[in-house]
């Protein structure tokens, strides 16, 4: 399995409850600080497991010194640490505004990945290297040895 099927696949099954979450926290509607915080914990952990396993390819991108690969990959670096803040902020001060900052910034994130930073992986890395990171994936979560 490539890298990107796996990580395209976690896109897909997260964009349901990001989609939710930004409704429910969206100007003019009312979510208490306490669930706020709840909700940001909830995606703080989805989101770190993620990352965990999407930043090996990002890293790998970024520091390639071909044309075009690298500032995709850095960009969605860069972005990694933008939404961690965000949601950072959302746990500690229940603030729905934050929430749903992340919440935007996360589903753009996604698009951008799979349209500028995924296939660019696809191009510019051997299939042994993407199956060895989506070796990776699966061990991470637990679905090999």
């Amino acid at each position: 399995m490539r890298i990107t099927d796996a990580l395209r696949g976690e896109h897909a099954a997260m964009r349901p409850l990001l989609r939710q979450l930004r409704e429910k926290t969206a100007p003019g509607e009312k979510m208490p600080p306490p669930v706020v915080k709840t909700n940001a914990d909830a995606l703080w952990t989805i989101i770190r497991a993620h990352t965990t396993v999407e930043e090996p390819l990002l890293e790998l991108l970024a520091n390639s010194d071909r044309r075009g690969v690298a500032e995709p990959a850095q960009h969605a670096l860069d972005e990694h640490e933008e939404i961690q803040v965000l949601l950072k902020l959302s746990i500690q001060g229940g603030d729905q505004r934050v929430l749903n900052r992340a919440v935007r910034l996360l589903l753009g994130h996604f698009f951008e990945e799979e349209r500028d930073v995924f296939p660019v992986a696809e191009k510019v890395l051997k299939p042994a290297k993407q199956a060895s990171l989506g070796l990776d994936w699966l061990r991470a979560r637990g679905l090999t040895k």
